[in-house]
């Protein structure tokens, strides 16, 4: 029983299955839409009339004005969609997407607007349109861009081109012909045009060599009969050396540096050349009259004009500017003018020659040595003499033959029966004055030989053995320079030894004892 049941049952579902089969089979019918589509006249939408479209498909219509006409309007469902048609080439397009509902669409056209461009021609040349001469009035439609081709006769040229009483300037080519294109029209306009024969014209070439220029250069076109100038400029220190017009030259023809071709009927050409300015140069002389010191310049100078110098004076040592003459004219000293400060003469932007002479003279101190001899019998050398302040200098004593110093006095300091050959002043500081007595021999004047000095050389401290000398006597140190360095009186006893001790500068000096009638003089150094 059960497995009747299962027998019925499976039945059922067998046929409910092929039930359910047999609905998927079956056709589907899918929903369409109309769209109504119309056009005014003067124009026609294609497709038109009423449009069959399924459901959620794309439709596009074609919309085409005649000639002369543009679309007025485009109304979709009411709507108006003029703004958003496409232009093809002569013809526009409208297009609905995904299709779900019934519409409509209609296209109304309107006679496109045209202007007048009025078209002025002269004579000699001609003007066309669309390949055609154009007349007194072309038509043209709002928007468009006409195009008019300017054809001058046989040797004419465009003279003059007029849009609306505005020139339109041109090339020397485009004088040969030229086409002239309106922007999109949206008024009327006038295009005037005249013509003149081609003018005759020359080349002019012009050049310029190295360090400087000619304005114009190149090849220069000049209408027949006309003038034309070049301006000829030489660079910074060169100037124009020669104008070759046609091969001759020319530079006393410029005018500020301009050349003019008057009335060109020919070809030409004109060649500038440039060289460089010679320098102007002056000289500068100066001279030293006399010596101690030389001058800057030595001699003779040249110099650039406009150009400045100082000339220098240099005095030796001890010297100094005594006069300077400039062209002959003192420069030096002149009082309460500064043509020379610090030993130098400015000179600037020179523009003529100069001659410079200069002295020097000595400003050096001097003091005076003077020998008076009060007895003859001898000379000193020199015996009178002027020193230059921190020299030194020495004087020669000579005693004549039989004769000797008995006494000489130095800036009066006495000294007697001197055996001094030679009087030394160093490092000269003030005037000296020497008196000087010479004597015979016959009187007694004896050498320390008879007594002994040491030792010798020493360092101011030094002994004296005494023999033959005896009781009171006078002792002098005296240096180089015959000047007493220190006097003492002293009491000898024959064979006595007597020391003595000074604070010395190394150098010769003289040791005089003088006793009774007898005057001793021996010689030490000091070391």
């Amino acid at each position: 029983m059960a497995y009747n049941w299962m027998i019925v049952n499976m039945k059922k579902i067998f046929f409910n299955v092929l039930v359910l089969l047999s609905l998927i089979c079956l056709p589907v019918v899918m929903s369409a839409h109309t769209i109504v589509a119309s056009a005014g006249e003067h124009g026609t939408i294609s497709p038109s009339g009423d449009v069959e479209v399924t459901d959620g498909e794309t439709q596009a219509f074609t919309i085409t004005p005649e000639g002369g006409y543009q679309i007025a309007s485009v109304i979709v469902d009411a709507a108006n969609v003029t703004e958003n048609i496409v232009a093809g080439d002569g013809v526009f397009f409208y297009t609905f997407e995904n299709v779900t509902a019934d519409h409509t669409i209609d296209v109304t056209f309107e006679e496109i607007p045209t202007y007048l461009i009025t078209v002025v021609v002269g004579e000699n040349g001609n003007v066309y349109y669309n390949d055609a001469l154009a007349s007194e009035h072309v038509a043209v439609y709002e928007g468009d861009t006409p195009e008019f081709v300017i054809t001058p006769a046989t040797n004419y040229q465009i003279a003059t081109l007029t849009v609306d009483e505005n020139a339109i300037s041109l090339t020397p080519v485009q004088l040969g012909g030229y086409t002239y294109t309106f922007e999109p029209v949206t008024a009327a306009h006038t295009l005037s045009v005249t013509f003149e024969l081609i003018p005759v014209t020359h080349t002019i070439v012009a050049s310029a060599g190295e360090n400087g220029t000619i304005s114009p250069d190149g090849n220069v076109t000049v209408t027949d009969g006309e003038d034309q100038q070049f301006q000829i400029s030489a660079t910074s220190g060169y100037r124009i050396a020669s104008v070759l017009v046609d091969g001759v030259e020319a530079i006393d023809d410029l005018e500020n540096d301009v050349y003019t071709f008057t009335n060109v009927t020919a070809d030409h050409t004109i060649a500038a050349t440039f060289e460089e300015i010679p320098a102007v140069t002056y000289t500068i002389t100066a001279t030293v009259l006399g010596g101690h010191g030389t001058v800057d310049p030595d001699g003779e100078i040249t110099v650039n004009a406009g150009s400045s110098y100082d000339v220098t004076f240099i005095p030796d040592e001890g010297y100094a500017l005594d006069t300077v003459k400039v062209n002959g004219i003192v420069r030096y000293p002149v009082e309460g003018t500064g043509y020379i400060t610090n030993n130098v003469y400015p000179l600037t932007n020179i523009s003529e020659n100069y001659t410079i002479t200069v002295r020097y003279k000595d400003i050096r101190t001097y003091y005076h040595i003077h020998v008076d001899i009060e007895t003859a019998g001898g000379t000193v050398s020199p015996a009178d003499t002027s020193v230059i302040e921190g020299t030194d200098v020495t004087l020669v004593v000579t005693p004549n033959e039989g004769f000797h110093v008995s006494q000489f006095t130095i800036d009066g300091n006495t000294i007697t029966n001197s055996q001094i050959s030679e009087i030394t002043f160093e490092n000269v500081q003030t005037d000296h004055e020497i008196k000087i007595s010479f004597m015979t021999n016959s009187i007694d004047e004896e050498s320390l030989s008879v007594m002994g000095i040491y030792p010798n050389p020493n360092n101011g401290m030094f002994s004296i053995d005494f023999s033959n000398i005896e009781g009171d006597a006078t002792y002098q140190l005296i240096d180089a320079r015959g000047a007493v360095v220190e006097t003492r009186d002293i009491n000898v006893a024959n064979g006595e030894t007597m020391n003595f001790n000074h604070n010395l500068n190394a150098g010769t000096y003289f040791v005089r004892i003088i006793n009774a009638d007898k005057v001793y003089v021996g010689q030490i150094v000091v070391e």
